[in-house]
């Protein structure tokens, strides 16, 4: 865009859009899946993506990566998740430096009980964009998440989190 140091007015409103999303959307999704399973959306991301994965485990550094979190706030989330009942902790049977995150048959209840409501808000987020809509949005959000992106996992990690589906609700 512009060559100054000051945001163009077309700038500043889109960055405030952008903003008000990443302040506002945690917290009514955080309230619903609270009060729906006692799970923040970012637990709740990570049950997901475990429910998701082959043999419902994930290594912590894809798990990381699936959930745009890094690893710190990722091992804090599966400490918390595992003192419920929700995950445990593995030592992979491939790479014994690798710590996996598994999802047990309670974890995966509790994400059965919030996938419905997380559904529901998200829909109920997007209604009123038709599918061109959605694939703009798609192509922005992925845009401004590649200039934000973590060093990506290295080696096998990498491979299957870009082989990945979407997270299944």
């Amino acid at each position: 865009m512009a060559d100054t140091d000051t945001l163009l007015p077309e700038e500043q409103h889109a960055w405030s859009t952008i903003t008000g999303l990443l302040t506002t959307l945690p917290a009514v999704l955080d309230a619903a899946l609270g009060r729906a399973a006692n799970l923040t959306y970012f637990e709740y991301t990570a049950l997901a993506a475990l429910a998701a994965a082959e043999g419902r485990t994930l290594s912590m550094s894809t798990l990381a990566h699936r959930t745009h979190g890094s690893l710190s706030r990722v091992s804090h989330v599966i400490r918390r998740l595992e003192a419920q009942g929700l995950v445990r902790r593995e030592t992979s049977l491939t790479d014994r430096r690798v710590t996996e995150a598994a999802l047990t048959p309670t974890g995966l209840d509790r994400v059965r009980v919030a996938a419905p409501v997380h559904d529901r808000h998200v829909r109920q987020l997007l209604e009123g964009l038709d599918v061109s809509d959605l694939t703009v949005l798609d192509r922005l959000g992925g845009h401004v998440l590649q200039r934000l992106a973590p060093a990506r996992p290295e080696g096998r990690d990498a491979r299957r989190a870009e082989e990945a589906t979407p997270l299944a609700s």
